[in-house]
């Protein structure tokens, strides 16, 4: 539980209070303002940052319990109906808000509800207790609910997929973004973020245990948004289940778009989440086999396949590639696909000597897919040992389904140790009998949670983690029976296990608005595989948009059919020419994978220049979408003293005519990236690359790209050396810095000086380290910060952007 060390400051009991009164938690960024009212309750008044007012006038209210007592269900709510109500405070960046003695006379007299408010920098931090239920029920919190105004010329972020961008959201009321996290399609991350010129807001559930929840964002009103958070309680049902919110949650003022919202959510991730990838050896081993792997194609068979052409095929597709391939394998069986899960095996007769022949050289990867959450309801052993071990509604006995193929399947919960072992077995089978290079688990990484009611179970009903750590026990355990040299793949990419996973399948990935947030918060580990192409559309703009902006993400090509590069002697020019785009992307992802697999994905670039856009159609789970993008699709990417700008021209055009060319240019400034000239620059294509170049100075690079041209410009420099040996290095928060930043190791009163790079001193002050560092209207790019304390020396880099 929280200790409530603060220093009391005042107690007000309202039986009613008449008048009206406000507190305040401030720093040099923000003022918070909260107002008690008439009707025994408190409110959220205003929020200003550097004087700007953020929030509108009207706030729902802060938070809003619903309970089960012994004589009825109820609400309530923080504005009204308390008898007492006190603030609590340390410091004015700080306070504790407890709304005791609920007037509501079907509640207990012992409920108390804590709201803590903390200030830190640009952002404020919330928090909540819940105790004192007695013979009540907690089942589900709304906490917090906050609205801001949204006048247009706006954007707002939500996790659908790799991210989704909305364009002035708020313009009419029927906008509405609402999700269950974990997911692995329409909430991957759990943040979201609006943004316009004067500023932006980052709403972050920080919670490093990926508790069951809602949140969402809505508008109430025209040119208002409304961040929402719902959290089922656990142990829903049991008298005095007190809450405790997971971990905080994170509103925060920037400037930027939707990378430096993404940025706050990598840095928080990196730090806290118990999600977030580690690089030990075998984690390394296993993703460097992943990692090379150009395409990835699916085999299917099935009762009639010949398992001697169906090997001549998959090796007569991989010898058209360099490069190694993937096959992502189904009906390995003698079961229909989505029919009789987990009954997997014997598996078909010769398909242990197709995966041997195939193993003879290093040019194929071979992925068997298995269910990783669903049982099918008509096998024979599921009564015993299906049924106690599914995800159960409120009523504990009716269980969560899915359909699929005319059949019903029953969601397994993932904390049962019986579900664990069957998928352990399927796993140890395919690894170490068959010897595949790794397993799918369908599913694990792309259907959102379910809350589990059954009180048989090891874990607490309703509400929780438990999911998380259920999934996170049950992937450790199979991971430990494979070697290093195989892996494991999932569908989706929800991102609370991301740290289980080599490869995420991201087929589904498709919607207007996208956006590669993903990437950017977990470029470098973990490989994102497959996109849904429609193989068959080969001679259609859709097909080279979806490849084109997948490979540009940093996706490996896939999602095909084997057909596609096989009996070539006769095929058409349009398949020819899709079949080369498809050779090229697999060739640059394959060559780029130390950038693509081990780098950071970065800002993007503001591409100088008249660059088309071309209209095409994405898959979005069933629904066609209309959707315009620029021809030539980039992406920027960083790994140790190297920098790759990658460019693919999506634009087909009639295999019987020539390419066209788009011209442009883009700046590199070798500054951004903390490297230092001269500069050595090379470009790589498919097949080569060109003599290198020395730049001395920043440039503007000029390109030509044809249509369905690839091709990429790689800079390698020296990595600006920030400290010496005597010299302690200044961890920069955040850096790259827009409008502040604050230092993390820096002592309070140190001497701070900040300087360009051609020695003209920005600032110096006597650093405050409650007091962010401004930086606002500096010209974007590089400054030498160094600062003295005592004895002790300090020194860093800050990339202004």
């Amino acid at each position: 539980m929280k200790t409530l060390a603060f220093i009391f400051l005042a107690v007000l009991f309202f039986f009613p209070a008449t008048a009206q009164t406000s507190y305040f938690v401030e720093n040099d960024s923000l003022r918070v303002q909260f107002r008690t009212n008439n009707q025994n309750g408190l409110g959220l008044f205003s929020i200003e940052h550097h004087h700007l007012i953020l929030i509108p006038d009207y706030q729902p209210p802060l938070f809003r319990l619903d309970l089960e007592t012994p004589s009825a269900d109820i609400g309530l709510d923080a504005t009204s109906g308390w008898q007492q109500i006190t603030w609590q405070s340390t410091d004015s960046t700080s306070a504790v808000i407890r709304f005791a003695q609920p007037m509501d006379t079907l509640a207990p007299d012992s409920l108390e509800v804590l709201v803590y408010v903390d200030l830190d920098g640009n952002g404020i931090d919330w928090d909540m207790e819940v105790r004192g239920l007695g013979q009540s029920s907690l089942y589900l919190v709304y906490f917090p609910q906050i609205d801001l105004t949204a006048p247009g010329n706006d954007y707002a972020f939500v996790p659908q997929y790799s991210g989704k961008l909305v364009h002035n959201p708020a313009l009419d009321t029927v906008w509405d973004y609402h999700a269950h996290y974990p997911d692995g399609w329409e909430s991957t991350m759990s943040y979201m973020a609006y943004y316009g010129d004067d500023y932006g807001i980052y709403f972050g559930m920080h919670d490093p245990e990926a508790n069951f929840k809602y949140f969402g964002l809505s508008v109430p009103v025209r040119r208002e948004l409304r961040s929402d958070v719902v959290w089922l309680a656990p142990d829903t049902g049991r008298p005095g289940n007190d809450w405790e919110m997971p971990g905080k949650f994170r509103w925060e003022v920037f400037r930027g778009d939707w990378y430096d919202a993404a940025m706050i959510y990598r840095r928080w991730a990196s730090q806290h989440a118990a999600w977030w990838p580690s690089n030990d050896s075998i984690r390394l081993a296993r993703r460097q086999k992943m990692s090379a792997t150009g395409l990835w194609c699916y085999a299917f068979m099935d009762d009639e396949t010949d398992m001697q052409l169906m090997e001549d095929d998959m090796r007569e597709f991989a010898a058209y590639f360099d490069f190694p391939v993937g096959f992502v394998m189904y009906n390995w069986n003698y079961h229909d696909r989505d029919d009789d899960y987990p009954a997997y095996f014997p598996e078909r007769t010769g398909l242990d000597s197709l995966i041997a022949h195939l193993h003879r050289d290093d040019s194929v990867r071979l992925v068997p897919y298995i269910n990783g959450r669903m049982y099918d309801t008509d096998l024979p052993d599921y009564q015993t040992h299906g049924y106690p071990h599914a995800a159960k509604q409120s009523d504990e006995t009716t269980v969560w389904t899915q359909h699929f193929n005319g059949n019903t399947f029953a969601v397994m919960y993932p904390t049962r140790r019986p579900w664990q072992d069957t998928l352990r077995y399927a796993t140890d089978q395919l690894s170490n009998r068959l010897h595949t290079d790794g397993v799918y688990f369908d599913q694990v990484g792309a259907a959102g949670t379910v809350p589990c009611f059954d009180s048989s179970h090891d874990h607490p009903r309703g509400g929780g983690h438990h999911w998380f750590s259920g999934y996170q026990n049950l992937l450790q355990r199979s991971a430990e029976i494979q070697t290093p040299s195989q892996f494991m793949t999932t569908e989706g990419g929800g991102d609370f296990i991301a740290n289980r996973f080599e490869g995420l399948y991201t087929l589904g990935w498709q919607t207007t608005g996208l956006v590669p947030a993903y990437m950017a918060v977990y470029g470098g580990t973990v490989d994102l595989f497959g996109y849904t192409t429609g193989t068959s559309m080969y001679g259609d703009q859709r097909f080279f948009g979806r490849m084109g902006l997948a490979a540009s993400y940093g996706i490996q090509p896939g999602g095909l059919s084997m057909w596609i590069a096989l009996h070539r002697d006769n095929m058409t020019a349009e398949r020819r020419q899709a079949l080369e785009y498809v050779r090229d992307l697999g060739r640059m992802r394959y060559r780029l994978r130390n950038f693509m697999s081990f780098g950071r994905f970065l800002r993007p670039l503001n591409l100088q220049g008249a660059v088309p856009t071309v209209s095409f159609t994405m898959w979005d789970r069933g629904t066609a979408r209309d959707t315009t993008a620029p021809a030539v699709q980039h992406s920027i990417w960083q790994s140790g003293d190297s920098v790759c700008v990658y460019l693919t021209n999506i634009r087909r055009y009639d295999p019987a005519g020539s390419p066209a060319a788009v011209d442009f240019s883009f700046r590199f400034e070798a500054g951004r990236y903390a490297l230092a000239y001269p500069v050595e620059m090379y470009v790589m294509t498919p097949t080569g690359e060109s003599r290198r170049t020395v730049l001395n100075a920043d440039s503007d690079i000029q390109v030509s790209l044809n249509d369905l041209e690839t091709k990429a410009y790689i800079f390698k420099g020296n990595a600006l050396n920030t400290a010496s040996s005597r010299t302690k290095s200044l961890r920069l928060i955040p850096n790259p810095a827009r409008e502040n930043f604050r230092i993390e190791n820096l002592p309070e009163g140190a001497e701070l000086r900040i300087s360009d790079m051609s020695g003209r001193i920005m600032r110096y002050i006597h650093y405050r380290r409650n007091t962010p560092v401004e930086v606002n209207g500096w010209p974007a790019g590089l400054y030498l910060i160094t600062a003295k304390r005592g004895d002790s020396s300090y020194r860093g880099i800050l990339i202004k952007h």
